[in-house]
Parts: structure tokens; sequence; C-alpha cells
């Protein structure tokens, strides 16, 4: 737990290190490759966030990803971000997009966060191409964290955070890493 603390998320409860390491190890993920996030903010729960080339990841390695083209239309507030993603096995791509308004994460004030003020049509491609790989290879991204833009961290709640067994608080940030691919 204090592996976690010192290099990833200072302010993290015990329960949310050990929710944290059961879900990197679960999924074979690394921290220290930045597949996977902890993050907490203040007072509220922390959050466990997938970085979205994780997705990228496990769709080539599944041997049927053939690619996809992101674009965004308009302007905020009417930013649109699409994607078509190609599978090998498929003979048309599947079509997926995301409005700007529903994703944009904001301050406690209502402003958006720093990134989506100075990146609105990044953050909003990084939503969709996570989103729409999640779509294509289900059987290859079924229960990984969403993407830091997929689930805005201020509006989690602390329902959200599971109780995990208490086996999973023994190991340590280099016992998870070393299952990890």
């Amino acid at each position: 737990a204090e592996d976690v603390r010192k290099f990833f998320c200072a302010e993290a409860t015990d329960k949310e290190v050990a929710l944290f390491l059961r879900i990197a190890q679960m999924n074979g993920l690394n921290p220290f490759k930045r597949e996977i996030y902890l993050v907490k903010y203040g007072n509220n729960p922390a959050s466990i966030v997938t970085g979205y080339e994780t997705f990228l990841k496990r769709a080539e390695a599944s041997q049927k990803y053939a690619g996809f083209k992101v674009w965004t239309e308009g302007e905020i507030p009417s930013l649109i971000a699409k994607i078509e993603v190609q599978r090998k096995d498929w003979e048309k791509p599947l079509y997926h997009e995301v409005e700007y308004l529903e994703y944009v994460g904001k301050t406690r004030e209502g402003r958006p966060t720093r990134f989506w003020a100075e990146k609105p049509k990044t953050m909003l491609k990084k939503v969709v191409i996570s989103q729409a790989l999640r779509f294509a290879f289900p059987e290859e991204l079924t229960g990984i964290p969403y993407s830091d833009g997929e689930i805005p961290l201020q509006e989690r709640s602390e329902d959200e955070i599971l109780d995990v067994p208490p086996e999973s608080s023994h190991k340590s940030i280099s016992d998870v890493c070393a299952d990890c691919r």
C-alpha cells in the first residue's frame, strides 16, 4: 500500500489501494507502464482509470484489429467526435460518436477542467476511441476500468468503491506488476 501511495496516489486510503491493486492484477495492467491510474481529488473517493492506449494495445493483440479513423466536427458546445473502427473479420466498420456536452470534465465551479479547456478535441477523441474499441473488442476489454474521459471523476460516488477481499491487501505493487503482461 505504501508503494502505491509513494508512486501513484499519496491520498489514497487502504481500501482504495487494495481495490486498485486487485483490478490491476486481474486485468494484467501495469501502473508503471501507465496502463492504469489511481486518481484522487480532495475528499472525493479515488478513481481507477485506464490509459486509452491500453485499449489500442488490447485491440492489436486480438489479431483482428485493422485500424481506425477518428475526427471531430463542429465547435464547442456542439463539438462531436466520430470514429470508424475496422476489424479484419468484419465487412463494415463500427461507427460511433460522442458529444462534447455529455463528456466534458468540469471543476466544482462548473468550468471545464484544465485538459478539457486546453485540448477539447483531443480529450473528446480519447473518449470516442475508448468507447468504440470497447464495442469492437468486448472480449478483450471486458472488465477494464474506464478511461479518464469516459466518466468525469468528480461525479464518482462513495457507492462506487467496492469491498475488496482482505487477501488482496497483502499484495505489494511489485507483486502485482510481476503478474502483469
